[in-house]
């Protein structure tokens, strides 16, 4: 499991690392982090400084293995199915062509 118990962040590279290698996550619930982590799905969220929060996402891995090996084939799929370079390059191609093509016109 990684754990990134954060009050700010980006999009953090450590977390699509930890999702690639099939680890489950528990982050904070802060800026793109839901995009990578589903909660319940691929890992779990906390709300950034419940230390509550944070134990209970702790205590529900510690005790199911069963759950962390799901969330680690699913966070993977997530990754490989809608962060890959092919998929994120082709967007970013279609995004320049839509742009250039608007400003090709003026």
């Amino acid at each position: 499991v990684l754990v990134v118990p954060s009050f700010m962040e980006g999009l953090p590279v450590v977390i699509m690392e930890a999702l690639a290698m099939g680890r489950a996550v528990i982050a904070s619930r802060v800026a793109a982090i839901p995009e990578l982590v589903v909660d319940g799905e691929s890992g779990l969220l906390v709300t950034p400084s419940s230390v509550q929060d944070l134990v209970r996402a702790l205590e529900r891995c510690a005790q199911g293995r069963t759950e962390l090996a799901r969330f680690g084939r699913a966070g993977r799929a997530r990754l490989e199915r809608e962060f890959a370079l092919e998929i994120v390059g082709a967007q970013m191609a279609d995004l320049f062509r839509r742009y250039a093509g608007e400003n090709a016109s003026s």
